[in-house]
């Protein structure tokens, strides 16, 4: 009975404060370890739909300007459109600067800004944006394969300013075995 008890209090707390179990002690990964993540040379190719395909490269490195910071945002997250579930949704997220690289020389040492976005408590992949410096966006999503092969890789799509899909993207990185 007193474990049925201990269980009922548990599940009472959390329909009281669904944030509960959200604290920053519950993330298995920190700043040093999201931005080894993120933080390199990317290489891979860029699909326009106008123009062949060309290697890309992406380097992603950390500045000093107001705009590379970690924000964690445990059960910080709104729902204007649907009934909100009630619970924590942790997210953080790491801006960075970076530059990026075309065969085809469309982009040479360009500059660019981006977002890495990862959703819960756990490093393995997450989301990424890079707006590139005539307006473009990659929006892709990062994840570690898991075939054995030390590698992390990245997909998604390009877009104008206008938010119109006028291309594709891979990347990937080695990591240390």
């Amino acid at each position: 009975m007193r474990h049925l008890t201990g269980l009922l209090a548990a599940v009472f707390v959390g329909a009281v404060n669904p944030s509960a179990g959200c604290g920053e002690d519950d993330f298995n990964f920190g700043e040093h370890e999201m931005s080894a993540f993120i933080v390199t040379k990317w290489t891979g190719e860029l699909s326009m739909s106008a123009s062949p395909a060309t290697n890309l490269t992406l380097e992603i490195y950390r500045g000093t300007s107001s705009n590379n910071r970690l924000k964690s945002g445990p059960c910080g997250n709104r729902s204007f459109l649907m009934a909100s579930a009630g619970a924590c949704l942790t997210t953080t997220t790491m801006d960075f600067n970076a530059t990026v690289d075309t065969d085809d020389q469309r982009y040479v040492r360009s500059s660019a800004t981006g977002t890495f976005i990862v959703s819960g408590v756990n490093l393995s992949g997450g989301a990424l944006i890079v707006v590139l410096s005539d307006g473009m966006t990659m929006d892709g999503i990062i994840a570690s394969k898991k075939d054995g092969e030390n590698l992390i890789s990245a997909e998604g799509e390009v877009f104008d300013a206008d938010r119109n899909v006028i291309g594709n993207f891979t990347l990937t990185r080695s990591i240390a075995p």
